[in-house]
């Protein structure tokens, strides 16, 4: 039978464990950080960045990798923030680079004159030629929760390489990263931090739901797509602005959605975000009907994507002539 000093023990050390599981004086009712909630605690470096592939392309690249030609068109985009080509886009269609005349003109034909007439106007605002178009890639950076709208701890990168079209859609609602509301109302969160005894409640704020929505959207990287610049946000083009997604000029949006949607579906080839083809035993190019997403299997269509960093030397500025009679 064990003495009275050792039944003391015991019902002490049960008080004392059960003491030690209740909330903090003041902090009934609140519950500790969940798992998803102590990882914002972690090194924020602790989550890997996307895939990234230090792909070019050159025009002679239709030469020499004759497998591009297969596609009718190629989407070329220069995630630069610095040199002569930074945040730029050029559309190839069967090798034929197009200009923003013949977009306009294409665009007005599918959608109408009078309809795409302020988006054609606006369009001769946002060229760094007549046949490169200025564009936002991602701010190439990793962000916080809250940080430009973000819902959740993420990098902001646009990864480089070879891709093809994947999912397609007029409008997309997006809750990743919101520059509106699409409810009202505040949310308020209490939060517990630290670890007791030395805990504090933190209210976290939060207007919500929150979202925004994206228009003439094409997905070519799981969750990032090509689409047109939301409302307000066109000014910024021509720099780095965005959350991962490539953020183009109405009409180029407008244009890449229509003709990428109805592209021909013949079998493709299968290319690799290197840069490099799928070959078969015989070293030849592998050609597929679908490729596998994360939307699920989806034909093939006749389009490449391509992703590139490539930073493109200035051009010296002209110097003055010389005035006469002066050394």
């Amino acid at each position: 039978m064990p003495s009275v000093f050792t039944a003391f023990a015991l019902v002490f050390a049960c008080l004392t464990a059960a003491h030690a599981q209740l909330p903090a004086p003041g902090l009934e009712g609140i519950s500790p950080l969940s798992a998803e909630e102590e990882g914002h605690e972690q090194d924020i470096f602790s989550m890997p960045p996307p895939v990234e592939h230090p792909v070019t392309f050159e025009e002679s690249d239709f030469n020499t990798k004759p497998w591009m030609k297969d596609f009718e068109w190629v989407i070329v985009i220069n995630k630069a923030d610095k040199g002569d080509d930074r945040q730029s886009l050029r559309i190839y269609q069967n090798q034929k680079l197009l200009t923003a005349d013949e977009i306009i003109a294409a665009t007005e034909e599918m959608y109408g004159a009078d309809y795409m007439g302020r988006f054609s106007r606006d369009l001769k605002k946002r060229l760094w030629a007549p046949d490169v178009f200025k564009i936002s890639t991602g701010r190439e950076e990793f962000e916080r929760r809250g940080q430009h709208g973000a819902s959740r701890d993420s990098f902001t990168i646009t990864p480089s390489g070879f891709f093809v079209p994947q999912y397609i859609t007029y409008r997309h609602k997006s809750e990743a990263y919101s520059n509106k509301t699409c409810g009202s109302g505040y949310v308020v969160k209490r939060v517990v931090r630290g670890r007791y005894p030395n805990q504090w409640v933190e209210k976290v704020y939060r207007r919500q739901p929150k979202c925004v929505y994206m228009e003439k959207v094409v997905f070519f990287n799981n969750s990032i797509a090509l689409h047109k610049a939301a409302s307000g946000t066109e000014g910024q083009l021509g720099q780095r602005a965005s959350g991962g997604c490539v953020r183009l000029p109405a009409s180029v949006a407008m244009y890449l959605f229509v003709t990428i949607k109805h592209a021909s579906g013949a079998p493709m080839p299968k290319i690799n975000q290197d840069g490099t083809v799928e070959l078969d035993g015989n070293n030849q190019v592998v050609k597929v009907d679908s490729n596998t997403t994360i939307w699920g299997k989806l034909n093939a269509r006749a389009a490449l994507i391509i992703v590139q960093n490539k930073f493109v030397e200035p051009k010296p500025s002209p110097k003055p002539p010389r005035r006469p009679g002066r050394l």
